[in-house]
């Protein structure tokens, strides 16, 4: 839902930025054209960077860099510099160059001249139309889906663990700031109202959710079940406070 919302804002401000570009619009070859052709470098450089930097280079590269580590993003701006700069000085100041000779503006205006027809600049334009809707879209999919990554909710859909109506996470990204004492207390409040609460510590570096439980440190206990046909190993968690708890302080030794 997150992602539709994304992308209805999104044409909603393209469509605002149409309606206000159509104010200024003057029917002339120029307006078909970036700022008509009044930008400096900076802005064309920020147009180019723009137009390259979709869904396939932002999102994508994240996943190359937890791969390949941090160098992933130096390889793609050397890339990209040098494949633009070689891009405009082979191909587009020659394009240019033609398109000032003979005023052309748009590609059907250059293959409906070369081959002599307009019939194939009619069968050129749709076909060029739907080339561009994908790109268009894979930017703005990548961008609700980046969003939806980053507010999504903590409480999950039902039915993503087995058994479990909502899962509630508590994170953060420095030690000794509360985590621990946020997810007891948490979990207790819940239990009073009633809940069915079970409450997972994976602290691998100090946890102390079972000190604060009062849990004694002890073996947890193994069983196997056949779910869907296959046999799985299940750990059986404490019990603690009306309500079932697991920690890694329970799985490995004190030191």
């Amino acid at each position: 839902m997150t992602t539709v919302i994304v992308i209805a804002i999104y044409l909603g401000l393209l469509l605002g930025l149409a309606l206000f570009s159509k104010t200024l619009f003057r029917g002339t070859s120029k307006d078909y054209f970036v700022a008509s052709h009044s930008i400096g470098p900076f802005m064309l450089l920020m147009s180019v960077f723009g137009t390259t930097m979709t869904a396939f280079a932002l999102v994508g590269s994240t996943g190359k860099a937890f791969e390949r580590g941090i160098g992933t993003y130096g390889l793609m701006a050397s890339s990209s510099g040098l494949i633009h700069a070689a891009c405009f000085l082979l191909i587009g100041i020659k394009l240019w160059a033609i398109g000032k000779r003979y005023g052309y503006v748009t590609q059907i205006q250059y293959f409906r001249d070369r081959f002599e027809t307009k019939a194939f600049g009619y069968l050129l334009f749709p076909i060029l139309v739907l080339l561009v809707i994908p790109y268009l879209l894979i930017g703005i999919i990548g961008a609700g889906k980046t969003i939806a990554g980053v507010t999504g909710a903590k409480i999950t859909p039902k039915g993503t663990i087995p058994g479990v109506k909502n899962v509630i996470a508590v994170s953060s990204g420095k030690g000794g700031v509360g985590k621990s004492t946020v997810a007891v207390n948490l979990a207790c409040a819940l239990q009073k109202t009633g809940a069915k609460v079970g409450l997972l510590d994976a602290d691998v570096y100090g946890p102390n959710v079972p000190l604060m439980l009062g849990v004694k440190a002890a073996e947890p206990q193994v069983i196997q079940e056949t779910i869907n046909g296959e046999t799985v190993k299940r750990i059986l968690p404490f019990e603690a406070h009306g309500m079932q708890m697991i920690s890694m302080g329970l799985l490995v030794a004190e030191d």
